[in-house]
C-alpha cells in the first residue's frame, strides 16, 4: 500500500478502502465510509479497539492516524463477529506496532503540506512508541510574506506503551490526541470565521495468556470528540459547539474446547453527548439555541463461536445483547449472526452470511466537504435506535498463489435512519432534536467483483461495483423512495503498482464512478425581492460521471538493512 499514489507522501487506509468492493467513492475531500448503502456513521474507525468519532482532518486530506504508528488493518465487511457490535456498516480497526517492536528506531517523513516522525525503543521487558505529525503550510507562507485569508493547520499525538509482566500477562497503554483549526479572515466582507475540531484518546488493555486454549483480556478506555465553530461578521456572531465522550470498560476471554473456538465477553459503555448547542447574538431574535445533553448508557454481552462442522463446511456464528439506558428510556437489542463457509473444492471456497445488526449512536451529517459541522446523538426519548438485516453470498477463487479473484452479492435492509435537512442550523424557537431530525428507512443491493494479484513486481487489483441505495422517509416526498445522497450505480477502479528495481517503484491508481446524487431547485422566483426556490424530487439530480487518475514514482534514494530513504 505503501507505493500508491498518495497527496500526503503517506498511507490513508480511509482512501485506499474506497477503492476496495462494496465501498463507495465519497469524494476528494470526504473522509467518510458508505458501505453496502449504509450511511457515514455506519462504520466508524477505531484505533486498537477505540472508537474515533471525529476519524478525519480537514476535507478529509490527511488520515486521522499517522501511519508510522500503525502495525496492522483490520477490515471485515460483513462485520460477522459479535465482540464489534453496536454499528451497521463495517468493522475498521488500526492497531498500533508495539506488539512488534525488537529493536530501537526512527523514522522521518519530510513532505511539501506535513512533516511526521516516530521513535521506538524497546528496554528489557518494556517498550515504547512516539509519534508526532504537523503541517506547516501556513507557516511557510508567511516566511516568504504570502497574504493568505486561510489558514490551516492540524498536529496530532500518538503513544503507546507496552510491559511485559510475565511471559504470559502483559499491559499496554495508548494515548492519542489531535487537534484541527482553521481560520478564515477578509477585510472585504468584514468577516471572521474559526473552526476547531479535536481528538482524545486513552485506553490501557491486560493480557494474560495462560495456554494456546485460553486467553483473557481486560480494557478500559476514554475517546472524546469535540468541536467548534466560530463565525463574526460586524456585530453578528453564530457559535456552534458539539461534543461526544466515551468512556468504556470491556472484558474477553477467548477459549477452546475441542475443536471450537470461542470468545465471551461483556462490555459497559458512557456516553456523553451535547449534539448541538447553537448561540447567535444580534440578529433580533433569540430561538432555543441548545439541544438537551444526552447522557446514556449501554451493557452489552455477546458470544462468538467458530468450528468445522464437516471437513469442508465452516460455521461461524455470533450473538449480541444489548440493554440501552436514558434517563427513564429503556431499549433492547438483540444481534445474531451467521457464515457458512463452503470449501467443495482446493482453491474455490463459497460462502453466506447473515446478519441482523443494531446501533444506538447515530451521526447526523450537515456537510459533505469535510468541515466539522456534524454531530453525534444517542437514540434517546423519541429517537429510535438504527437497525439493518444483511444477506450476501460469494464466491473466492484462487487460480494460483498470486491471483485472486471474489464475487459478491448483498441485500442490506435498514430501518430508522436518521436525516437532518436543516443544513448547519435550524433558527427556530421551537426547535428540538426529535423535531428537526427526519426518520425513515433504507435498502440496498448490488453485487461486487475484485480481481487480485499479489505477488510479483506487478501487483494490483481491479474492482467493480453495481449497487442501488434507496431511502424512504414520510416527511420527504410524501414517503417515495428516492436515492440515497452516495448512490453509485457503477464504482470502478484499478490499482496497479509496478517495481522495476527494489529501489524504483511507480503506482497508477484510476477511478470510475456515477456522480452523487443531490437535489436541484427546478426554478427560481421573486416575491418581494426576496429569491424563492422550487425543488425537484429529493436526491433526483445527479453530478456527472467521476473519473479520476493518479500516478506516483518512488524512489528509495538509499536502502541498506539499517537505513532507508525514500523520495516521493
Amino acid at each position: 500500500m505503501s507505493d500508491l499514489p498518495s497527496l500526503t507522501g503517506s498511507i490513508d487506509v480511509s482512501k485506499i478502502l474506497q477503492l476496495t468492493p462494496g465501498v463507495q467513492n465519497s469524494g476528494d475531500i470526504n473522509g467518510y465510509l458508505y458501505v453496502r448503502g449504509g450511511d457515514a456513521g455506519h462504520s466508524i474507525f477505531k484505533y486498537n479497539d477505540v472508537p474515533v468519532y471525529g476519524s478525519a482532518h480537514l476535507f478529509g486530506i490527511f488520515p486521522y492516524y499517522n501511519a508510522f504508528h500503525i502495525g496492522e488493518l483490520m477490515y471485515d465487511k460483513s462485520n460477522l463477529s459479535s465482540v464489534n457490535g453496536n454499528i451497521l456498516g463495517a468493522y475498521i480497526n488500526t492497531k498500533s506496532n508495539i506488539m512488534s517492536i525488537d529493536k530501537a528506531s526512527f523514522q522521518v517523513n519530510l513532505g511539501l503540506l506535513a512533516s511526521q516522525f516516530n521513535i521506538k525503543i524497546p528496554y528489557k521487558k518494556t517498550v515504547f512508541s512516539l509519534s508526532y505529525r504537523k503541517t506547516y503550510l501556513d507557516d511557510f507562507l508567511k516566511l516568504i510574506n504570502v497574504k493568505n485569508e486561510v489558514n490551516y493547520s492540524f498536529e496530532d499525538i500518538n503513544f503507546s506503551y507496552l510491559h511485559k509482566m510475565s511471559n504470559k500477562s502483559k499491559l499496554i497503554f495508548d494515548f492519542m490526541t489531535s487537534k484541527d483549526k482553521l481560520k478564515y479572515n477578509s477585510e472585504e466582507l468584514f468577516a471572521d470565521i474559526n473552526l476547531t475540531w479535536k481528538n482524545y484518546i486513552a485506553a490501557t488493555q491486560f493480557q494474560h495468556s495462560k495456554n494456546e486454549r485460553f486467553k483473557f483480556t481486560a480494557n478500559a478506555y476514554f475517546s472524546k470528540s469535540l468541536s467548534s465553530m466560530n463565525i463574526l461578521q460586524h456585530d453578528l456572531s453564530i457559535k456552534v459547539n458539539t461534543s461526544i465522550t466515551d468512556f468504556s470498560l470491556k472484558s474477553n476471554i477467548i477459549y477452546n474446547i475441542y475443536k471450537i473456538k470461542s470468545e465471551i465477553g461483556l462490555s459497559y459503555n458512557n456516553y456523553t453527548i451535547s449534539p448541538y448547542n447553537l448561540i447567535l447574538a444580534n440578529f433580533g431574535f433569540t430561538p432555543k439555541t441548545k439541544y438537551e445533553n444526552i447522557n446514556s448508557n449501554l451493557f452489552s454481552i455477546y458470544q462468538d463461536f467458530n468450528f468445522f462442522i464437516t471437513d469442508n463446511i465452516n460455521l461461524k456464528s455470533g450473538i449480541r445483547f444489548n440493554y440501552f439506558n436514558h434517563s427513564s428510556s429503556n431499549k433492547y437489542s438483540f444481534e445474531p449472526k451467521l457464515g457458512i463457509y463452503f470449501n467443495e473444492k482446493r482453491n474455490t471456497n463459497y460462502y453466506i452470511t447473515l446478519a441482523q445488526k443494531s446501533q444506538h449512536l447515530s451521526l447526523v451529517t450537515t456537510s459533505s466537504i469535510g468541515i466539522p459541522t456534524d454531530f453525534w446523538v444517542a437514540s434517546a426519548n423519541n429517537i429510535p435506535f438504527q437497525k439493518s438485516k444483511e444477506i450476501s453470498f460469494g464466491i473466492n477463487h484462487h487460480f494460483n498463489k498470486n491471483i485472486v479473484t471474489n464475487f459478491d452479492l448483498f441485500y442490506n435492509e435498514m430501518k430508522d435512519l436518521l436525516i437532518y435537512p436543516f443544513a448547519l442550523s435550524q433558527f427556530n424557537e421551537a426547535s428540538s432534536i426529535e423535531k428537526d431530525i427526519f426518520i425513515g428507512n433504507g435498502k440496498a443491493y448490488g453485487f461486487e467483483f475484485l480481481l487480485k494479484k499479489e505477488n510479483g513486481k506487478f501487483k494490483g487489483w481491479m474492482s467493480y461495483t453495481w449497487s442501488k441505495s434507496l431511502r424512504s422517509f414520510p416527511r420527504i416526498d410524501e414517503g417515495s423512495n428516492f436515492y440515497a445522497k452516495y448512490d453509485r450505480r457503477h464504482n470502478f477502479t484499478t490499482i496497479i503498482t509496478y517495481s522495476f528495481t527494489p529501489k524504483f517503484v511507480i503506482g497508477f491508481t484510476q477511478i470510475l464512478s456515477s456522480g452523487n446524487r443531490f437535489t436541484s431547485a427546478d426554478q427560481i422566483y421573486f416575491v418581494n425581492n426576496v429569491p424563492v426556490k422550487e425543488y425537484n424530487e429529493y436526491n433526483k439530480a445527479q453530478l456527472p460521471f467521476y473519473n479520476r487518475t493518479d500516478f506516483s514514482f518512488n524512489f528509495w534514494i538509499m536502502k541498506i538493512k539499517e537505513r532507508k530513504a525514500k523520495l516521493l
